[in-house]
């Protein structure tokens, strides 16, 4: 996929997240915690956010082709997976790795599971995303940032 594209499909995914992300917020009060609720409602916002933001800067990252792939698949991968999983846990009341927001709720073991392990996944991916962008923005060694227009 070609720089634009990538740089659009960022730019379509994120705006989608945080549409995602707002409509959720109509139904805070129906999931089981709200407080979850209202943190999946956050994720989604912010989410989407951070992948817009990569999308505007994606001309100016300078990655192997490789890397680009990887940055651009766990950017949009990571962050719908942080909204599932937080929006399941607020429907399912779980509680395991969320206790301060999922405080007094709590899943079936196989719950518990899906939301650990989905939350793994997507910080983990999150960490990748991010720290590919960060690399592909370093500065070279003119002290000059390192720019990929083409």
């Amino acid at each position: 996929m070609k720089n634009p594209d990538r740089k659009r499909s960022l730019l379509f995914a994120g705006a989608l997240l945080v549409l995602v992300g707002l409509l959720s917020g109509v139904a805070i009060p129906a999931t089981t915690t709200v407080r979850l609720g209202l943190s999946a409602h956050l994720a989604g916002v912010q989410g989407g956010m951070l992948i817009m933001i990569v999308g505007l800067a994606w001309n100016h990252l300078h990655l192997s082709p490789r890397l680009s792939s990887i940055a651009f698949g766990t950017t949009i991968f990571s962050n719908y997976v942080l909204y599932a999983a937080l929006q399941l846990a607020a429907l399912w009341g779980t509680s395991r790795s969320t206790p301060i927001a999922g405080e007094g709720g709590s899943g079936t073991s196989t719950q518990e599971t899906v939301v650990d392990l989905l939350l793994l996944v997507g910080a983990v991916g999150v960490l990748v995303s991010i720290g590919l962008f960060a690399w592909g923005l370093r500065p070279n060694r003119s002290g000059q940032l390192s720019i990929n227009d083409s």
